[in-house]
């Protein structure tokens, strides 16, 4: 069978171990697709600007041009596709060496090491070292793990189960008249006449 050109990416950049991946020569482990990953990635769709659904061929440059300004929340999205929505909530550092100072930099002041939360720095590592191809290929291979049909049937179960179970007026209504009320829930009252008998 072959192979579209996301799969082949796909595996190039994933390597020998699917569970893992490489950006900027740095290897990071894929966490548990989970139903909170695949909530915090809809959270960041909603950040991505939106673009005209019909533009032809001539209008595509122009039409990213003007709004790829306003997409770096792709990092992100990549960045929780790989570790997850668990390992982000845990506010995990990493630490980010100094840059080597050569013999002649002797004047430079030298930089310490910093740190950096881990899902900031893999966003930016993202951005900077991978291209479209390779980002398509992470986000298809990714959703295809989060099993995305399988949490629509769910939702969608569970919706309609609930409507099922929800009360109809009428069902309401017939529940919460008490014994002696009216539906409109006023007592029903009777007046009762004293006899009055003629004297003579």
């Amino acid at each position: 069978m072959a192979q579209t050109i996301e799969q082949r990416t796909a595996r190039a950049i994933l390597e020998t171990d699917e569970e893992t991946i490489n950006i900027g020569g740095t290897q990071y482990t894929y966490g548990k697709p989970t139903l909170a990953t695949i909530i915090m990635v809809s959270e960041l769709v909603a950040e991505l600007p939106t673009f005209p659904t019909q533009v032809d061929s001539s209008g595509v440059v122009h039409a990213v041009l003007q709004g790829a300004k306003d997409e770096r929340v792709i990092g992100k999205i990549l960045a929780c596709l790989i570790l997850g929505a668990k390992r982000i909530k845990e506010k995990r550092h990493v630490t980010l060496e100094a840059p080597v100072q050569r013999w002649w930099q002797f004047w430079k002041r030298t930089k310490a090491a910093t740190t950096k939360l881990e899902y900031d720095h893999i966003a930016e590592q993202a951005l900077d070292n991978l291209d479209v191809s390779d980002a398509v290929a992470i986000i298809s291979t990714r959703l295809g793990k989060l099993n995305i049909s399988g949490f629509f049937a769910l939702t969608t179960s569970l919706k309609t189960e609930a409507d099922i179970l929800k009360p109809t007026k009428s069902g309401v209504e017939s529940q919460t008249t008490a014994y002696g009320q009216s539906s409109s829930g006023s007592p029903k009252t009777s007046v009762s006449h004293p006899s009055t008998s003629s004297t003579r």
